[in-house]
């Protein structure tokens, strides 16, 4: 790749994209050069260079590499390659990923994946690659020393290495660490000296025991699960998380290696458990298999079988029994109820090595009868188990944390085994799962726990022995614990911390320690038999190389020698298998399990081959004949056919699938409901969050026909902290308010506070102004139900609290603002669903209508959308759910039931012969009604099929009268049509009317939303400006805190800088006279050589001064370091310096060897040559050492000054920033920022976007006001004489605009009826019964939740009583339960009271008191006065609560409340008081209440009767029904009522069937009365009653004789009789009316004045109530404003005591600052007057030279005299520079320092070198002279440049310390600067 130079000079325009796209690089490591250059080491393998200010990136490209370097490249390539797994490709050294760089002044050291450390020799864009060492581990990062001589390389495992480049050698290893934490250790047999650990990452350690040492290490590259040592041999299984485990060999400690491994089965290998004779290795894995192998290397570790048990295994406890030669091993097993544990227990014999098959199947499973496999059940859910011998268990229980000891008893398996109880629990003193560990000799018991504490118990008494705390509990606790053979050591490993410790015993009972040792020793004994045998195997197998990432090993390096398996006496043959199945690849590659199951499956294979041909035969031909029937059955008849499933034969099969099925199905339902659980959660989350709290939840109204809706505002309910705020803030409002009334109204304060008279007149104006207009304000909210004049006045916010306590009363007015709209707001939603009520009943007509006329139209429906129900989105609907819905079986067979019943009642109703006789004849009904007028026909005359002109005479009279009956059906056909499409279309009309009307309401109701949320957005607006102004505020505070911080630090840093300047310049002067002296004495060796050897010949001499000048080479060391270093030659440290006079020391040897001596010198003289040249080099190098040092000195001196120059800058920026940041508050706290409503059109700017007012003014309105009253005065006169012609033109316009208005609504109404007649209706039925029922289900939760919030808690619900005929009503007081801590309190304040009062009591009984508490007489009178008026009256105690059921006598007086504890006891005792009020008046409520009922009940008995006058009479008229309303009866708001409920009741399939049965059960009573004649002959005579009551007279009639129909004078006379009696009994009978109606008449009214009498005396009880309500409400404010002034003067009391403590700190802080600048001003006035002698010695000697001057030059003529003179008071211009520095300084012309002060010396100079040229020189006048003259010249303008400098100085400090400083100092400087 080549290099890509960017420039920022040169622009790159890309052609082609596909040419422009770069490969992208990812950097992982970069470092800095000396030269602010960065190199980056990139993934690719890129180097690439950066420079930094340039901005430009290069890729550095290698050169060629020579051939040795590609000669070492091509060996480390092949090491590597050698180290990669078979079929690997080798890593390229040049292309590994770099994961870090470091520089130095050879170049670029790199390193990373490869592990190889490279060196890159830069030059140029080109590098040359050196490969310096190897690691074989990836190197993470490098670091240098200090010196640069060391190079440090760390790897990511953490191990540190290093490398000196100057050398050039290898690595040298100085820390090897591990990352990953222990997971286990044992120890090696015999326990006492080695043990062995294992970390979870799989690497393996050997550790020395008696000091900790680590002996050795061995990474397996896989991580570890479980590890153990054989107590048998030097061997150690290391079980892995693949189910494999290794075997290594640890008879040589140091050097342990891998020589074999088995892989078992896929799952883990949990633990791993040795028996203690060493024979069986038991290993726990997954699934519930513990397999047993053999242990010892001879039998090279083979699997004897596996023993699968039911459920999971926690642990095991392994047991050896040398008596009876067997292995017990017992598994704890987790039941899973959690209440309990199981053991199981199986025996291992010694025969299982030896004849393995007789125990095993095929499968390599152990059966249970062999192994003896018992199970017992214990009590206790345990986590950890251990057996002792003679069946005993210690359980660790993780329920109770507690230890449970069992005797098991021998039991065999069963199905239902009995539960053995623990006979002892021991207390464990842990948390957290635990883990038991048994002792070799089972006398200990180690218990450990996630707390990291080890338990030993003594397993007889279970005693504890011994605690330690091992580890920490945060980092888990522990892990596991192991005792050594000889039970002297405990290994500890915890679990999370990468801990290992080790304990050993240090008291212990001499018995317990002997029988420890007797147990190792006869363990020892047993396993010594076989120890060196299986060793002497062990270590004839050869090592073993596996790849973790395959289950196969690489080849073995050697085989096994035929003389150590014949001294192993092992037999190794091919028929065994275990040997030669080591080697095998295919094999290894399956797991044990898997092998076992591939040789059964072979064997049956290979046995049943014959059998299985033979089925697969059968099978065939069965396939075949199934196939043919079912061929057959489908040509044969439908009803011979059989079903599809006749021809399964695999039954069984054919349900196992649809078992699977329904676990399919099983399981995807719980998916779903899972996951519409979490949905629900969720959705109660956004409910809890974002619907909940809101009491106005967030909803609109759309209109009907328009695209219109308004929304209202959704508002959270105000928390009881804002409403205290925002009442705190009211009163205080109230108390300003009331105070500057209070000031107004004072004389005195309008005395002090009079105004001149323009500004008196000005504030009258602006107030006249604010009170006639809200332009002021700033906003209408006044206009829309806003109270703006509790707000402060925006020319006043000027304090913090003002504008604070302004934002929460303009929150306050937002809340009603948006309250006022919101009511609104409801009362149009409400309309709008009575406004759909209608239009649905409407519907219900108009689709009658369409019905009747067989019109498919259809029916517009509104309905209310989601937005205006927005408690449809906590619902869902039916009809979202587009799936189909699941039915179970009984819900499926029950509908399948239902559909049957409805066929067949169908089937039935079709044979009905009567109804269908009747459906043919009358339309199934027995009458016609108008309604069945359209579905009438006359049925045609049968004859009408023959020719006309064979009809007789009587078949034309029949066809004639048929016409005229369908040609009048017809007629009344049309005319019944006409009706249905009249009130059709005003059906219509009024539905279009009523919404249309209701789209205007909701048009009105968005303008005032629009309005409504400008005049928010206006205190908005407000609120917005004063949280800036606050902000702001703070802001300036902040930044002013922060400056004066920064200026005190700087202040400290500058006093610093300048004391180390003092002691720098000290130390260098000092320092110089060193280094002057060594110079000299460096001097005086040089000049002393030729006086010391003057006496040699010439030449001797000469050649002695040639070797005396010649130096030894400079070290190669120095020239190394010096070079490798990339930042500059810094002088070394003294040990450095002393290295370098070591090298020096040796090189002159070399240079003082004889072999250097000049022929014929004396030896004694080379001597002392040698000696004196020594002298003189070693002078020579303290020369340079200390020129050195005084350089850096001095650098060190300029870079103090440089900082101390930078501190003075910052100083005064700080400076100018304080002053500035105080201008700027200043100007914020005057410059207030106002909001004014300006009407539209009356604000003049040439801007056409948002204004800007920032450069605008205030101005009073009066002078606006005049000169618009003098424009309006000129513009009056011309509007006069303007209206004349306006009113003869306006009814000209007036005319034609009613023309054009006609016209346009003669074209509106045309319109509107062609749009009615081509308008489409669309029908919108929807299906609402789920969404009402969620909604009322919603409804319900939130009526419950307010239930129990606000209505349980009350012991007394809130109610009232009303008024019968009086608007006003009586509310009680709500009240609810005090809580046993109030009774408490009040119980113990009234306790006190009483002993105070009997104390008091007391103390006026007793004469002794009486005389030491004798008052002065007038005290004595004054008190004697009040206890006469308490007495009298209750005035002092300031309230009537005595004569409304309050006890003031347990009150304090209220002059005695002087401490805190008698205020709080007051404030409880009120309380009470006001709880006894309220009672009180509430049983006088509760009579009321109850006598209203008791009226309301009689008043229902009257209007009973009423009500039947009323119908005598027959007479319709309202009866007054008083009755309870909701608020007198607030219970009835927990309840719905039927009459609530708008929608129709939604009736389920079983009720609709109940329904239609009953209607059709009445209307079959019905026909059955209507056919019944002596009924009907009943009521055509009596009107269905035997005898007339006197109720019934008025209803009474006498029937008329029938011959009335006939003329008078065909009557003939026994008819005449006949009418002669009826008149008669006609007349007695109106007489018996008139007479019973009078009667009836008095009775009603008599009940009425009955009613209206009572009802009228409770109105003046109700009215005595309300009268005593208020004296109530009076006696309850009045004790009620005592507990507010005490409260008051509790916080008063408090904030006084708080002040006085801040007043006393504040107090000792100004005193120390005051002492502190009395000693300034002292020290300084003292230093000031030591200078100003210096500054009086300057001005005397000012004055000499002016006087010398004339007496210098006076032999001069007098003209050049004069001339001179002139010259003399010249002075030149001030320096440009000076000038600039003066005024660019904020602080005034204050002195420089003393540079700046040489700087103005020198400018000073070079003017005074341009004055005293020659040019300047007067004519005759002697060079010489004016020589003389520039130089006394120049001494008087240096003096007086000195005596101003002075002289300012001084000055500067008398303005400083002038206030303070004293008279006589003061005018020592003024006279002294009075001359200037």
């Amino acid at each position: 790749m080549a290099p890509l130079l960017v420039s920022p000079e040169i622009n790159v325009f890309p052609i082609d994209p596909r040419d422009s796209a770069k490969p992208s690089v990812h950097p992982t490591a970069h470092c800095w050069t000396a030269t602010s250059e960065i190199y980056l080491g990139c993934k690719e393998g890129y180097v690439m260079a950066i420079d930094a200010e340039r901005g430009s990136v290069s890729v550095l490209q290698q050169k060629p590499l020579p051939e040795y370097v590609c000669k070492v490249s091509d060996i480390v390539s092949y090491v590597r390659g050698a180290q990669k797994k078979k079929g690997g490709k080798p890593e390229d050294p040049q292309q590994s990923v770099l994961f870090a760089v470091a520089f130095c002044n050879g170049g670029l050291y790199a390193a990373g994946n490869g592990g190889v450390l490279f060196f890159y020799h830069i030059k140029d864009l080109q590098y040359e690659t050196k490969i310096c060492v190897d690691i074989l581990k990836p190197i993470s990062s490098l670091i240098f020393s200090p010196d640069y001589a060391v190079l440090l390389l760390v790897t990511d495992q953490g191990t540190i290495y290093a490398y000196k480049p100057a050398h050039s050698g290898e690595a040298v290893k100085l820390l090897d660490t591990c990352s990953s934490c222990f997971l286990t250790a044992d120890f090696l047999t015999p326990g006492d000296k080695y043990c062995v650990s294992v970390t979870i990452s799989g690497e393996v350690q050997v550790w020395f025991l008696e000091d900790g040492t680590c002996l050795s290490k061995l990474n397996l590259d896989i991580q570890a699960t479980a590890m153990a040592c054989c107590p048998s041999s030097s061997s150690v299984a290391v079980g892995t998380i693949r189910g494999q485990i290794y075997f290594l060999d640890v008879t040589k400690a140091e050097a342990p290696r891998v020589v074999h491994r088995i892989f078992l089965s896929k799952f883990p290998v949990l633990s791993l458990h040795y028996d203690q004779s060493g024979r069986f290795l038991i290993t726990r894995a997954a699934e519930g298999h513990i397999f047993i192998l053999d242990a010892r290397p001879s039998k090279l570790f083979q699997v004897l079988g596996y023993v699968a048990l039911a459920d999971e295994v926690l642990d095991l406890s392994v047991v050896s029994d040398f008596n009876k030669d067997l292995v017990e091993v017992a598994a704890l097993l987790n039941v899973g109820a959690g209440q309990r544990a199981r053991l199981e227990v199986f025996y291992l014999p010694s025969e299982l090595t030896t004849d393995n098959d007789e125990y095993v199947n095929d499968q390599g499973m152990f059966d249970a009868s062999a192994i003896k496999q018992e199970r017992y059940d214990l009590d206790c859910p345990l986590s950890s188990a251990v057996r002792l011998k003679d069946n005993i268990v210690y359980g660790y229980c993780t329920s109770g944390l507690f230890i449970c000891k069992y005797h098991l008893t021998e039991k065999t398996i069963s199905e239902d085994p009995s539960v053995f109880l623990s006979e002892k629990r021991i207390r464990s003193n842990q948390f957290g799962s635990g883990i038991l560990c048994l002792s070799p000799n089972g006398r200990w018991l180690a218990s450990a726990a996630n707390d990291g504490v080890l338990f030993v118990y003594h397993t007889p008494t279970m005693d504890i022995l011994a605690r330690m705390h091992c580890h920490s509990y945060q980092g888990g606790g522990i892990r596991s614990t192991v005792f050594s053979l000889d039970s002297k050591f405990i290994l500890v490993i915890g679990k999370n911390d990468g801990a290992l410790v080790c304990l050993k015993w240090k008291k212990i009972k001499n018995t317990e320690a002997e029988e420890a040792d007797l147990h190792w020793r006869s363990l020892l004994a047993i396993l010594n038999k076989s120890t060196s045998n299986e060793n002497t195997v062990l270590q004839s197998m050869a090592e073993r190389h596996f790849d973790p990432e395959s289950t196969a090993e690489s080849l073995p390096e050697g085989k096994f020698k035929d003389a150590s398996l014949k001294s192993s006496n092992v037999e190794v043959t091919e028929e065994d298998g275990n040997v030669t199945s080591s080697y095998s690849a295919n094999t290894n590659e399956m797991t044990w399990i898997d092998q076992k199951m591939k040789k059964v499956i072979r064997e049956e294979t290979e046995r049943f081959a014959n059998q299985k041909k033979e089925l697969q035969m059968g099978i065939k031909k069965l396939h075949e004949t199934i196939q043919k029937m079912m061929h057959e059955n489908e040509l044969v008849p439908d009803i011979e056919k059989l079903e599809q499933q006749e021809f399964n034969l695999d039954v069984e099969e054919q349900e196992r699938a649809q078992e699977k099925a329904e676990e399919e199905v099983a399981r995807v339902r719980k998916e779903i409901e899972m996951e519409n659980l979490a949905n629900c959660y969720l959705q109660s989350v956004i409910k809890h969050e974002c619907w909940d709290p809101m009491c106005v939840k967030g909803r609109a109204v759309k209109c009907f026909h328009i695209a219109s809706e308004v929304k209202n505002y959704p508002m959270k309910e105000r928390t009881e902290e804002e409403l205290k705020i925002l009442e705190k803030v009211l009163q205080l409002k109230k108390i300003e308010t009331a105070d500057d009334e209070a000031q107004k109204k004072n004389p005195e304060t309008e005395s002090e506070t009079v105004l001149p008279e323009e500004e008196r007149e000005k504030t009258e104006d602006v107030t006249a102004d604010d009170n006639a207009s809200s332009c002021l304000i700033g906003s209408l909210s006044s206009q829309y139900g806003g109270d703006t004049s509790i707000l402060y006045h925006q020319l006043d916010l000027h304090s913090r609290e003002q504008k604070v306590n302004q934002i929460v009363l303009l929150k306050d007015i937002i809340y009603k603002l948006k309250t006022a709209f919101n009511k609104e707001f409801d009362i149009v939603a409400q309309q709008k669903e009575q406004e759909i009520e209608r239009v649905k009943e409407r519907n219900l007509r108009i689709r009658e209508i369409l019905e009747q006329l067989d019109l498919q139209l259809e029916v517009w429906e509104p309905a209310l959308t989601d937005d205006e129900i927005p408690e449809r989105a906590l619902t869902v609907q039916d009809s979202e759910i587009k799936v189909e819905k699941y039915l179970t079986q009984e819900e499926r067979e029950k509908a399948e039931m239902l559909a049957k019943l409805e066929m067949e009642r169908r089937l039935a109703e079709k044979d009905n012969d009567r109804l269908r006789a009747l459906n043919d004849m009358m339309g199934g009904v027995l009458e016609v009604k108008k309604e069945d007028v359209l579905k009438m026909d006359i049925p045609p005359p049968p004859f009408l099929s023959k020719p006309e002109h064979l009809w007789n005479e009587e078949e034309k009279r029949i066809f004639r009268e048929y016409e005229i009956k369908v040609k009048e059906l017809n007629e009344e056909k049309e005319e019944y049509r006409r009706a249905l499409e009249d009130e059709l279309k005003k059906l219509k009309a009024s539905i279009q009317e009523t919404t249309r009307n209701f789209d205007e309401i909701v048009c009105k109701l968005s303008e005032r939303k629009v309005k409504s949320e400008m005049v928010v957005y206006q205190e908005e607006l407000k609120i917005v400006n004063l949280v800036y102004a606050l902000l702001l505020d703070e802001e300036l505070d902040t930044r002013k805190a922060g400056l004066h911080n920064f200026l005190v630090k700087k202040e400290k840093e500058k006093d610093k800088t300048t004391k180390t300047l003092q002691t720098t310049e000290h130390k260098i002067v000092a320092y110089m006279d060193t280094y002057e002296n060594a110079i000299v004495e460096e001097k005086k060796l040089e000049c002393g050589f030729t006086k010391e050897f003057a006496d040699l010949p010439a030449d001797l001499l000469n050649e002695l001064s040639q070797l005396y000048k010649r130096r030894p080479e400079a070290p190669v060391t120095e020239m190394a370091f010096d070079t490798a270093n990339p930042y500059g030659n810094c002088s070394g440290s003294a040990e450095d310096y002393k290295d370098a006079r070591t090298l020096l020391r040796k090189s002159m040897d070399e240079l003082d060897s004889p072999e250097y001596m000049p022929n014929g010198l004396d030896p004694s003289i080379w001597e002392r040559f040698c000696l004196a040249r020594r002298n003189k080099m070693e002078t020579e190098e303290l020369v340079k050492q200390k020129d050195r040092t005084l350089a850096e000195m001095q650098a060190f001196l300029q870079r103090r000054m440089d900082d101390d120059e930078k501190i003075k800058s910052e100083l005064e920026g700080i400076f100018q920033e304080l002053r500035w940041v105080q201008e700027e508050k200043k100007k914020f706290q005057r410059n207030l920022t106002v909001q004014f409503l300006l009407k539209q059109g009356q604000v003049e700017l040439e801007s056409t976007g948002i204004p800007d007012y920032s450069d605008a003014i205030l101005i009073n309105s009066n002078v606006i006001e005049e000169l618009n009253s003098s424009i309006m005065a000129q513009g009056r006169k011309k509007i006069a004489s303007m209206v004349e012609c306006k009113d003869f033109s306006k009814v000209i316009f007036h005319l034609e605009w009613e023309h054009k208005k006609m016209r346009m609504q003669i074209e509106d109404l045309e319109q509107k009826a062609r749009d009615i007649a081509t308008l489409s209706i669309s029908k919108d039925r929807q299906l609402v019964r789920k969404e009402i029922e969620m909604e009322n289900l919603a409804n319900c939760y939130l009526q419950s939740v307010i239930k129990h919030e606000c209505w349980d808690p009350m012991c007394v619900k809130g109610r009232a009583v009303k008024c019968f005929h009086i608007a006003s009503e009586v509310k009680n007081y709500p009240m609810k339960e005090r809580t046993e801590e109030e009774l408490k309190i009040l119980e113990k304040v009234l306790q006190l009271k009483k002993i105070e009062t009997a104390d008091d009591e007391a103390q006026k009984k007793n004469p002794e008191t009486e005389s030491e508490t004798v008052l002065p007489e007038e005290e004595r009178e004054k008190t004697e006065d009040v206890t006469a008026d308490d007495n009298a009256s209750s005035c002092l105690i300031g309230s009537l609560s005595s004569q409304y059921g309050g006890d003031t006598s347990i009150l304090y007086h209220q002059l005695d409340l002087h401490s805190r504890e008698q205020k709080v006891n007051q404030i409880v005792l009120l309380k009470d008081i006001i709880y006894k009020l309220k009672t009180a008046f509430n049983k006088e409520f509760d009579i009321v209440a109850q006598q209203k009922e008791q009226e309301i009940e009689r008043v229902k008995e009257r209007n009973l009767r009423i009500r039947e006058i009323l119908e005598q009479l027959d007479l319709q008229l309202e009866v007054w029904e008083p009755a309870l309303t909701d608020d007198e009866i607030p219970e009835r708001a927990l309840t719905v009522q039927d009459s609530e409920i708008k929608v129709e009741k939604y009736l389920t399939q079983e009720e609709r069937e109940k329904a239609e049965m009953l209607a059709k059960l009445e209307m079959e009573r019905r026909l059955a009365e209507k056919d019944n004649d002596r009924l009907r002959a009943l009521n055509d005579m009596m009107g269905g009653v035997l005898e007339v009551k006197k109720e019934d007279v008025l209803k009474m009639d006498i029937p008329p004789p029938p011959f009335l129909s006939k003329p008078e004078h065909l009557w003939n006379e026994e008819e005449k009789r006949i009418f002669r009696e009826y008149e008669i009994k006609v007349k007695e009978l109106n007489e018996e009316k008139e007479e019973y109606r009078r009667a009836l008449e008095d009775e009603l009214k008599k009940l009425k004045a009955s009613i209206q009498e009572t009802t009228r005396n409770f109105d003046e009880i109700v009215c005595k109530l309300s009268e005593r309500k208020v004296k109530s409400e009076m006696v309850v404010y009045q004790e009620e404003l005592k507990i507010v002034n005490l409260v008051y003067a509790l916080l008063l009391d408090e904030e006084l005591d708080t002040r006085k403590a801040g007043l006393h700190n504040f107090l000792v802080k100004k005193e120390k600052e005051k002492d502190k600048t009395t000693k300034t001003l002292q020290t300084t006035e003292h230093k000031i007057v030591a200078y100003m002698d210096t500054y009086e010695n300057a001005i005397v000697e000012e004055k000499k030279l002016e006087c010398g001057f004339t007496k210098e030059f006076a032999d001069l003529p007098a003209d050049l005299l004069n001339e001179l003179s002139q010259l003399y008071k010249r002075r030149p211009e001030a320096p440009v520079t000076e000038m600039a520095f003066d005024t660019a300084n904020p602080y005034g012309n204050c002195s420089g320092s003393a540079e700046d002060y040489k700087h103005a010396r020198t400018l000073l100079r070079k003017s005074m070198d341009e004055l005293d040229s020659p040019e300047y020189m007067p004519n005759g006048l002697d060079p010489s002279i004016w020589e003389r003259f520039c130089l006394a010249r120049r001494n008087k303008m240096e003096t007086e440049e000195l005596v101003c400098k002075i002289l300012y100085f001084s000055s500067i400090l008398l303005d400083i310390f002038g206030s303070d400083s004293s008279t006589e100092f003061k005018c020592r400087v003024k006279s002294l600067a009075l001359p200037y």
